[in-house]
């Protein structure tokens, strides 16, 4: 899988996974940069407060993995 890279390189033009470290503890969260704050949003945080948001911003980012859809197993 690919390696983490600075947020300050990430796209933003589409979603990719983010990366957070809020005191040494790695959390991650799809998201895409949202124009209207001028910030990368993780998805669980949309609805949330500015300076929620603001203090809780990416440290790094990754492409989105390949997938193949769900398989339902009977």
């Amino acid at each position: 899988m690919a390696e983490w890279k600075p947020i300050e390189s990430a796209p933003k033009d589409r979603r990719i996974l983010l990366a957070y470290d809020p005191g040494h503890r790695i959390n991650v969260d799809i998201g895409q940069y949202d124009y209207s704050t001028d910030l990368f949003l993780g998805f669980s945080l949309y609805g949330c407060a500015s300076s929620h948001i603001r203090n809780k911003q990416p440290i790094a980012w990754r492409e989105l993995p390949e997938f193949e859809g769900l398989r339902y197993i009977k």
